[in-house]
C-alpha cells in the first residue's frame, strides 16, 4: 500500500462490501471473505470498482487487501501509477 485513500473512497467500498454481501453491519475493516465473500462475489466487486472509479485492478488486489479501507488504498496507488 503506498497511497493513503480518501475517506470518500472508503466510504464507497464500504457501500460496495455492504451491497454485494448483503450486510448492513460492515466496516471499513471488515474483511471481504470473512463476512461471507467468495471469488465469484469478489469478481464482481472488482469490476463494480473498477465502474466506479475507473481504476483497473485484479482480484489478487481484493485478496491481498480483503476490507474497504485496505482495498481503497490500494485502488488510490493503482491510479497514481
Amino acid at each position: 500500500m503506498t497511497a493513503e485513500a480518501s475517506p470518500d473512497l472508503v466510504a464507497d467500498c464500504v457501500a460496495l462490501w455492504r451491497e454485494l454481501l448483503g450486510r448492513d453491519d460492515v466496516d471499513a475493516d471488515s474483511n471481504f471473505f470473512t463476512e461471507g465473500g467468495r471469488s465469484l462475489l469478489g469478481a464482481r466487486l472488482v469490476s463494480r470498482a473498477r465502474t466506479l472509479t475507473g481504476v483497473r485492478v485484479g482480484l489478487r488486489v481484493l485478496i491481498e487487501a480483503p476490507t474497504p479501507r485496505r482495498f481503497a488504498a490500494e485502488l488510490a496507488a493503482a491510479a497514481v501509477d
